[in-house]
């Protein structure tokens, strides 16, 4: 038995990533309930930098035609008789798809499960179509459930926020660290963020954006550093050998990845976070 609030259409809308620098709105087949799985109709999405760099081709994580976007929120308008969620439920969900039964995933590695997949990525192991569609099959296991008074714009960024917050987590620091922050986009700020809010003081920010610098500076940076000034790197590794214990990488390239191993000192950590290059250097 199934409940279902919807009419049933068999088609929906869906935006397309059809090549580099191209997208379109399509009809698409609506998907259909399966056994483990819910469906949910999607309210918000947010654009990932990976999002981008698959728009203009860049990644090879978006080959075209893929539906993208793994940042989102929506409400339940499917379920089978068996599920612990209901219909008009609000909800987000992990971007990662895993088997949750290997040994990884039984260890809570989800991240190595050896069949995950990520939504609204397409790369030359799998295809999966993300959020920017009207509706989302979901596998239970990835879904979380959301408070009705939550704003869903807001539920789309849990997504990044949790991302940032994990990477902290991992990195064990203490409030008296100094910290280099590398990178002020979404997940930068959030890190940010979230170290003010641990009682993290001595931040440092460094990016390319004078923007993104002043919004870093607001949140709680101590100091912030322009990379595309003359010379900024070379003195950002000299001012600061040495002296920082964790740096949070939050751009993805070679340079940005170096520059923290230059800056942190003897023992400290280089936390990657940017959706690394398939080489760095």
């Amino acid at each position: 038995m199934k409940r279902c609030l919807e009419r049933q259409d068999l088609k929906m809308k869906a935006l397309v990533h059809t090549k580099a620098f191209e997208m379109e709105y399509k009809d698409l087949p609506k998907p259909t309930l399966e056994s483990d799985s819910a469906i949910v109709r999607i309210k918000s999405v947010g654009v990932c930098g990976s999002d981008i760099h698959g728009y203009t081709g860049d990644s090879g994580r978006r080959i075209p035609p893929i539906v993208m976007g793994h940042e989102a929120s929506g409400e339940i308008i499917e379920v089978n008789s068996n599920s612990k969620y209901k219909v008009g439920q609000k909800v987000t969900f992990d971007s990662t798809i895993y088997c949750g039964n290997c040994d990884y995933c039984d260890k809570g590695l989800v991240n190595l499960c050896s069949y995950r997949k990520v939504l609204g990525v397409s790369c030359d192991e799998y295809t999966q179509d993300g959020a920017m569609a009207e509706y989302l099959s979901i596998p239970e296991r990835i879904i979380y459930s959301l408070d009705d008074n939550i704003d869903m714009d807001d539920a789309a960024l849990i997504e990044p926020a949790s991302v940032a917050y994990h990477s902290i987590s991992i990195s064990e620091i203490k409030t008296t660290d100094n910290v280099l922050v590398i990178g002020a986009g979404v997940i930068g700020l959030i890190i940010i963020q979230a170290l003010r809010i641990k009682g993290c003081n001595n931040i440092v920010v460094a990016d390319k954006d004078e923007n993104r610098l002043k919004i870093a500076k607001y949140y709680g940076a101590k100091t912030v550093i322009n990379t595309i000034e003359k010379d900024a790197t070379y003195k950002l590794i000299n001012n600061y050998n040495d002296t920082i214990d964790v740096v949070f990488e939050a751009v993805g390239i070679s340079e940005t990845i170096g520059i923290g191993i230059e800056v942190v000192k003897k023992k400290g950590k280089v936390i990657l976070i940017g959706n690394i290059s398939p080489f760095v250097q």
